[in-house]
């Protein structure tokens, strides 16, 4: 009887130690949604961070270096997929008191296109070459 009795007291731990761990892992590496490749923050941060930059309002700088600095966290064109993905399609403002330009949508290429001039862009296509992309 109290083999009977250890048997399913291990079994038990044995199960909750399994749900714990399949209920706490992070999905495909990194917690970024899943099947990533681990890239340092998720899509969705870094596709907020652009987004703040090109308001001009980002809280990790503004300009081509701080757009640099958040692409450089991608390491595959996956990454660059799901980075553009997660960025949707959103409006950027010209500013409360740029009244003569109009707010411009689009998607994170379009975005980048709009609101860097060309030296900035080429900056962002020499980063985005390495992982075999470019806008």
């Amino acid at each position: 009887m109290k083999k009977n009795k250890t048997f399913v007291t291990v079994l038990v731990a044995l199960g909750l130690g399994a749900a714990v761990y399949f209920l706490t892992r992070k999905k495909g590496g990194g917690g970024n949604g899943g099947g990533g490749t681990g890239i340092e923050g998720d899509y969705l941060t870094i596709a907020n961070n652009l987004f703040d930059i090109f308001n001009g309002y980002g809280t990790v700088g503004t300009g081509a270096n701080a757009v640099v600095a958040e692409l450089k966290k991608l390491r595959s064109r996956s990454d660059w997929d799901k980075l553009v993905a997660a960025y949707g399609t959103r409006t950027v403002s010209s500013g409360t008191w740029n009244i003569f330009v109009s707010d411009f949508t689009g998607t994170l290429p379009e975005c980048l296109r709009d609101e860097l001039d060309s030296s900035e862009l080429e900056d962002v296509n020499q980063e985005l070459s390495r992982i075999g992309v470019s806008i």
